[in-house]
């Protein structure tokens, strides 16, 4: 099987694209609250590319289908999240697999959580502005926590383990392509 040079080429182009298809994709059909990709896309763009570029992808996602759905109060709140996110990232590139995705998940879920519920706190008017309503506010928003955590655990370890399976590929095939030139 031979893997076409410009898909060689363009293979960070392809990762950036496939990951906002699949984000707003996932975004734009019935699921479960809070058991979404966002956060797994935003942690592993943060490991794969410079977390300069790699802000833009969730930021993508979030506004398109966000404009899409309709925008809610509190809105720049999740988008801040986000695009913390991919930091995190970056910031674990050079961990062990297992590291990185144990602790990118994690990362992920818990400044999605913190960022967003601050958010709510501020803006939405449900809670009193005090310490008291703060708190509150973490503690209603504790469900919720549940499902970004097994999404952003599941979804991490699969983008991870899908784009090194597929980097070792190109390098074995691109490896096997250009000794294959050099004898004929």
């Amino acid at each position: 099987m031979e893997i076409p040079k410009t898909l060689i080429k363009y293979r960070f182009h392809l990762l950036i694209l496939g990951l906002i298809l699949f984000g707003i994709g996932w975004r734009l059909i019935p699921h479960i609250p809070n058991f979404a990709p966002i956060g797994a896309i935003a942690i592993t763009a943060g490991m794969m590319l410079h977390w300069r570029k790699a802000v833009f992808i969730p930021l993508v996602i979030m506004i398109i289908t966000d404009i899409t759905i309709g925008l809610y109060s509190g809105f720049i709140w999740t988008w801040l999240s986000v695009a913390i996110i991919p930091l995190a990232g970056y910031l674990l590139r050079r961990l062990p697999q297992t590291w990185r995705i144990s602790f990118g998940a994690l990362g992920a879920s818990l400044i999605f959580f913190i960022v967003s519920n601050f958010g709510v706190w501020v803006a939405s008017g449900m809670y009193s502005h005090t310490l008291t309503g703060l708190i509150d506010c973490y503690v209603m928003a504790l469900p919720f926590l549940r499902a970004t955590l097994v999404s952003d655990l599941v979804f991490t370890a699969t983008f991870i383990t899908v784009f090194e399976y597929s980097a070792t590929l190109l390098k074995t095939r691109t490896t096997h392509l250009l000794s294959v030139a050099k004898h004929a």
